[in-house]
Parts: structure tokens; C-alpha cells; sequence
């Protein structure tokens, strides 16, 4: 999505705690397929006994990790710094719009993520509005793992008529991330990141899966070790057989940062 900022530089933040060298080779410490560790019954709280929310901060896989400008991965774990209504945010780690590339993993360290109540994961792209129920955009898929191999999508769909053509309306898109503008900044605007009206991003919430599939009962009971985020023109539409169409002059999600709401240590 990155054509109107050609110019532009991101933010540089000295305490992101991944490179572009080390983004193929962290793993999923004490985990394995077969045996991912049960999720912890103690949840760390602040001293009013709420949940302690938290950024993913370490990048599992970004293949298409670059030297051009937005490809360094670690934007995507260095801070949420969103552009506002009106304008993407900079600080961010652009998907390719097909291919290896259009796909990122990210987790939080030693912990998980479990099901709370309302909105458990947020995801800030760099979505903005072009005029009242326009929005330039890149559809992101989001998915969800207990060990970084078998993955549970969140259901997404288009609700409009004209599913097979490119939609700037986010209305139309259903369980998708990249149709919000972000007013969190890390500096400039540092609010909840799960107020949605002061926040934006978007939100995902871990009950709304099928929980008689055996894969989400194993997630619900061992928490989510890894979030995957997936450029929606990469990935089928299962109605179409055709990739979902988006903007032709967009060119893959931006990714500015994943926060979760109840995270319990490993």
C-alpha cells in the first residue's frame, strides 16, 4: 500500500527486539506440534486487577523481508504509530500483495494469548479514509496458532453483491483485518489500544471461533503462541476460486503492530 509514500522514511526505534537476520530462525520456545504446553490458570493482572495487555514483540517469519524502505519486519513489533483518519502511518512493515512475501508472523514473548471477554487480539494496518465510507485499504487475513503449524483462520467474507470486484468500503468486508485507520501512536496518542473509537485497528475475538472444532478447542485451552497476518489478494476466495480482490493500486498490508488483551506467561 506503500505508492503514496515513496519518499517517506520509517520512524527508526533503536528497542525493537528482532532484525531482518534473525526474523527465519526464533522458534516457539517448549513447544512442539503434539505437545504445546496447557495455558497457565493465573493471569497477571495490573494493581486494579485488570489484564495486562501487551504488543507482539518478536517476528516469527516475514520471508519477504528486504532493505527497501518498509522492509524491515521489526516495524511491525517496534510500537503502534498510526497516521490517523486521513493518512497511513509510516511506521510499518508492507506485505507483498502475492506470494511468500504477502504473509508475516509475529508472537509475544514466553506468553500467550488467551480468550477473554469482548475483543481479545487488535490489528493496526495502515488503512485511511478517503472520503465518509471510503477507505484505501489492504484486506489482511488473520489467523491464529498454539505451536506455529496448524493455524485457525478467522472467518472473513464479502457481504456485498459484487464479491469478484475490488470494494472500498469496509462495510462490505466481514473478519478482516486493514479496514480501520489507526489514531494510536506510541507517542503522540498513546490510548488503549482496545477502545476502538480512540485506537482503531480491528478487532478479533477468540470466542467467536467454532470451539466443536477439535484444532479451536486445543487453541481455547492452550492459548495462541503466534498470530498470522496473510495480504487478502494472496488468498483464495473459497467462492470464487479467485484471489479477493482489492484496489489494483494497493500492493500488499501494512502492518503496524498486533496487541493482545489477556496474556499469561508460558
Amino acid at each position: 500500500m506503500m505508492f503514496w509514500l515513496a519518499c517517506a522514511e520509517p520512524t527508526t526505534d533503536t528497542d525493537a527486539s528482532a532484525t531482518v537476520q534473525d526474523v527465519q530462525t526464533s522458534t516457539f520456545p517448549g513447544t512442539s506440534p503434539s505437545t504445546p504446553p496447557p495455558a497457565p490458570t493465573t493471569i497477571p493482572t495490573d494493581p486494579a486487577g485488570d489484564p495486562l495487555p501487551a504488543a507482539a514483540d518478536q517476528v516469527e517469519s516475514a520471508p519477504g523481508a528486504d532493505d527497501l524502505p518498509f522492509g524491515d519486519p521489526t516495524y511491525a513489533i517496534n510500537g503502534v504509530r498510526g497516521g490517523g483518519t486521513s493518512a497511513g502511518g509510516i511506521d510499518v512493515y508492507a506485505l507483498d500483495a502475492q506470494g511468500e512475501g504477502a504473509a508475516l508472523i509475529v508472537r509475544w514473548t514466553d506468553r500467550r494469548l488467551l480468550d477473554g471477554p469482548g475483543v481479545d487480539l487488535v490489528v493496526f494496518e495502515n488503512a485511511f479514509e478517503v472520503s465518509p465510507g471510503h477507505h484505501f485499504m489492504d484486506p489482511t487475513l488473520v489467523s491464529v496458532s498454539i505451536d506455529g503449524v496448524t493455524w485457525i483462520d478467522f472467518p472473513a467474507d464479502r457481504i456485498d453483491e459484487n464479491r469478484a470486484e475490488p470494494s472500498d468500503d469496509p462495510t462490505h468486508w466481514v473478519g478482516f483485518a486493514g479496514l480501520t485507520p489507526v489514531q494510536l501512536h506510541a507517542e503522540a496518542n498513546a490510548v488503549d489500544p482496545f477502545d476502538a473509537d480512540a485506537a482503531g485497528g480491528d478487532g478479533f475475538d477468540l470466542g467467536t471461533l467454532d470451539p466443536s472444532d477439535p484444532d479451536v478447542a486445543e487453541l481455547l485451552e492452550h492459548g495462541v503462541a503466534a498470530v498470522r497476518l496473510r495480504s487478502a489478494s494472496a488468498v483464495d476466495d473459497p467462492a470464487t476460486g479467485a484471489p479477493w480482490p482489492t484496489d489494483p493500486v494497493a500492493n500488499g498490508a501494512d502492518i503496524d503492530g498486533v496487541w493482545g488483551r489477556v496474556l499469561v506467561w508460558e
